[in-house]
């Protein structure tokens, strides 16, 4: 058997309109038992086990919103 190698990814928070990074906002990976805060960048930086699909949660003051 071959072992899956964990992948380190980068993830930037922008606005709605995509030209504001959106600091110091909780993301959560469910599956990986993740919470983690955006930078004054907007951005976190994450590990996930192996390569696949995983819901990110954005936290807002004003909802929450989903992503694959």
């Amino acid at each position: 058997l071959f072992a899956q190698k964990s992948i380190r990814v980068e993830v930037v928070i922008l606005d709605e309109t995509g030209n504001h990074a959106i600091s110091n906002t909780p993301v959560v990976f469910q599956e990986i038992g993740k919470y983690l805060i955006t930078s004054g960048e907007g951005s976190i930086k994450v590990n996930f086990p192996a390569p696949g699909s995983y819901n990110l949660r954005i936290m807002t003051s004003e909802k929450v919103f989903k992503k694959t």
